[in-house]
């Protein structure tokens, strides 16, 4: 009698099949133990979904719904106003100023010889200064807390090498040592992703599926004017036309993707 082995991680089970040969032992073999193999066969685990454990932190607890229902504004445009859902440890959040300045000049000092890549940049940053995505940063109040982000440009090119599309990312995993990563200090929540076996199967149920899409989500969510002080940045808006446009401080109005709450801000509203 062959066996078919099914491995996922660290983990192995065999489940008996049917062949020519006939094997005493295996033929003995308890259903109760067939029946746990099947089961861990299906199991969410096993099929690449990782359940939700104990010790994550739990997005349904009442302080973190608590958060959301008094930090949650619906504007008259239709838009949502939210706050970052900071943990306990604001404090431990550096600055990052001086590792946002170095992550800036390294692709300024990069592009200032590829005027097409360096054009490509700065239209990127004004398109999102000026749909309203960022803005100029107000002075520092005395005391306030700030953080800033360093921006990380992507870019897509296409077999011949040439630049397709150029995105700015800001990594807000970025640290000084012995300081906290933006990201170290916001709830993420638990796991957000809705259980993929019930998802496929609803949708085979029916003859119809409608399926929807938001462009760009996290966009279409501002933030409060209080917390924008932790989304700062800097960019010589102009460099592609003026060599000296000078280092301005920005902040972001919206939520950016590199932030880890931002997608259980999204789910919250």
């Amino acid at each position: 009698m062959t066996s078919l082995s099914v491995a996922s991680g660290d983990r192995k089970i065999s489940l008996p099949s049917s062949g020519s040969e006939s094997n005493t032992e295996g033929a003995g073999r308890d259903s109760e133990g067939v029946a746990a193999d099947l089961q861990n066969l299906w199991s969410t685990e096993l099929l690449g979904i990782e359940p939700q454990s104990e010790n994550r932190k739990d997005e349904d607890s009442s302080e973190l719904k608590n958060f959301f229902e008094n930090n949650i504004k619906r504007l008259e445009n239709g838009h949502y106003m939210v706050k970052l859902p900071f943990k306990n440890n604001l404090r431990t959040l550096g600055d990052n100023e001086n590792i946002a300045r170095a992550s800036l000049n390294r692709p300024l000092a990069k592009t200032r010889k590829n005027t097409i890549l360096l054009k490509s940049l700065d239209d990127e940053m004004r398109n999102y200064v000026e749909k309203g995505d960022a803005e100029v940063a107000a002075a520092k109040r005395p005391g306030e807390l700030a953080h800033y982000l360093p921006l990380l440009p992507v870019i897509r090119r296409n077999s011949s090498a040439e630049i397709v599309k150029v995105r700015v990312v800001k990594d807000a995993g970025a640290r000084r040592k012995d300081e906290a990563a933006l990201n170290d200090v916001l709830e993420c929540g638990s796991y957000l992703l809705p259980d993929i076996p019930k998802v496929l199967l609803r949708f085979r149920r029916e003859k119809i599926a409608i399926v929807s899409d938001i462009e760009k989500a996290f966009l279409q969510y501002k933030i409060h004017p209080d917390h924008r002080t932790f989304l700062s940045f800097f960019w010589p808006l102009g460099i592609s036309k003026d060599s000296r446009a000078p280092i301005q401080e920005y902040w972001s109005t919206v939520l950016d993707f590199g932030i880890i709450s931002s997608p259980l801000s999204t789910v919250r509203v």
